[in-house]
């Protein structure tokens, strides 16, 4: 549609991993290389349905799994806090078909999101700061690709016991 063509390809973790694509116009002499090829050739196996019908129950798997952590903490009396109100979390939400009976609330810190709620499962977002004062034992990852830079930036947390659950590809604590 805009005549350009695919000359490289890399993978990069960011989001979780990432496809990164070098373009040039049609008309350059430059040629492909195998990388290019070899990502073609693994984009081709997603066309088959049986690779959709494994994904498929990758991630039911997942919502099964998280689920049942979520229902164990929660009979253990476990105050659970999102950590992140990323589109990216609220797509886990929808799908696991969480709300507050799984996430007591949610902490971002763009101000813009303080004061709202997550869509249809009104969980609530709050400032960081929230957590100590509202509690906090089990901070569920929705911005899973910032679970380092989390970690990070919650030492505090980590060092006075909070587990950081990660929910991808399946529930594991960091």
């Amino acid at each position: 549609m805009h005549c350009m063509r695919a000359i490289d390809v890399d993978t990069v973790p960011m989001h979780g991993g990432s496809i990164r694509c070098y373009l040039v116009h049609q008309d350059d002499p430059r040629q492909p290389t195998q990388r290019v090829d070899d990502m073609l050739a693994s984009e081709e196996k997603l066309l088959r349905v049986e690779a959709w019908r494994e994904f498929g129950d990758r991630v039911r798997e997942q919502k099964r799994l998280l689920r049942r952590e979520l229902e164990r903490l929660r009979e253990s009396s476990k105050t659970i806090v999102g950590y992140g109100a990323s589109g990216k979390g609220q797509a886990l939400i929808q799908f696991c078909e969480l709300d507050t009976r799984y996430v007591d609330y949610i902490v971002d810190k763009a101000p813009i999101k303080h004061g709202k709620w997550t869509p249809g499962s009104l969980i609530p977002i709050y400032d960081p700061s929230h957590m100590g004062t509202a509690g906090v034992d089990v901070l569920l990852l929705f911005s899973w690709n910032l679970a380092q830079e989390i970690l990070n930036q919650e030492r505090d947390l980590y060092g006075k016991g909070v587990r950081f659950l990660h929910p991808i590809p399946v529930p594991h604590y960091l």
